[in-house]
């Protein structure tokens, strides 16, 4: 394992048509406290000026890389990166994503200090460029979790995001590095961390809000039929689908899924559409919205829409 100072981070940075985010998340890497990380930034074909923004960084900073591939979207873009990099640690971030300056430094910290093989945080999510909101955290398991521990936690929905994890290099050779079939397409993540957690790798879960998720327009979590899609077909590689339980956490998934697109478009005053949202996500799991919390949620939004754009 070996001290913190001497651990070289590999960051892996996939980007396509990113041009509108990619430079506030290079600069919340250029603000780590911990300076011994190599930033790989593999531009995943882009048409917009993403390359030319990472290459005038990777001009000033000689820790980053760009790299340039033609659109083969997420999975493949991350395994680009991984090919090249060069340290026995690795931590991914996504382009429209930032870190607080004291991540990596505290996930090294952990990592040693927990004998984990992977590590993730805790975090904020915010939308478009108003990254000062804290409304909202990831909610993520705290403390140390075995491989069949995550196994179970990870059976019902993906637990934390790709841009809080730090692991070991040796947990992406076992694994296979992230799989790139077009079905697993948005969920490539959440089908590595089950793959890990089958195979025994130990977890811990960070309290450290050291994150911020953004999600906007064109973000890949947004698009919520892509995204349910994806995660049943990871759901049903790993077994999760053969059991009832499975199946009702999928609805369960694509009912909490649906309703953050209607609270979105009711923020937007798109209220046609934040119906028939609530419809669908209604069909997928009528018990998820009947949870009394959730359910006076629903009808306080929906009020609160209809006053405010009225």
């Amino acid at each position: 394992m070996g001290n913190s100072a001497e651990l070289l981070v590999s960051i892996i940075l996939p980007a396509y048509n990113a041009e509108r985010f990619i430079a506030a998340s290079i600069e919340s890497v250029l603000r780590q406290t911990c300076p011994l990380w190599e930033l790989i930034i593999v531009d995943d074909g882009s048409e917009d000026s993403t390359a030319n923004i990472a290459l005038r960084y990777a001009d000033l900073d000689r820790r980053i890389r760009l790299v340039r591939q033609s659109h083969q979207r997420l999975a493949e873009a991350r395994n680009a990166g991984i090919s090249l990099a060069l340290g026995p640690l690795f931590a991914f971030l996504d382009s429209d994503d930032l870190w607080a300056p004291e991540k990596l430094q505290r996930q090294i910290d952990t990592i040693n200090s927990t004998g984990a093989d992977l590590v993730y945080t805790d975090g904020y999510v915010f939308s478009n460029d108003d990254s000062g909101d804290r409304s909202r955290t990831c909610s993520i398991p705290i403390g140390q979790y075995s491989g069949d521990e995550m196994f179970a936690l990870l059976a019902t929905r993906n637990r934390f995001a790709v841009s809080s994890v730090m692991l070991w290099r040796w947990c992406l050779d076992r694994a296979g590095r992230f799989d790139a079939t077009p079905d697993h397409f948005g969920a490539e993540d959440y089908d590595l961390w089950l793959t890990l957690a089958g195979q025994g790798a130990r977890f811990y879960g960070m309290p450290d809000r050291l994150i911020a998720y953004r999600v906007h327009e064109q973000s890949l979590s947004r698009h919520v039929e892509l995204m349910i899609n994806s995660t049943g077909m990871v759901m049903r590689k790993h077994g999760l689908l053969d059991r009832s339980e499975g199946r009702r956490a999928l609805r369960r998934y694509a009912s909490v899924a649906l309703l953050d697109e209607y609270y979105i478009c009711n923020r937007n005053g798109n209220h046609d559409l934040a119906m028939s949202f609530i419809r669908q996500a209604w069909a997928s799991s009528p018990a998820t919205l009947c949870q009394p919390r959730r359910a006076a949620a629903v009808i306080k939004n929906g009020i609160m829409a209809k006053i405010f754009t009225t």
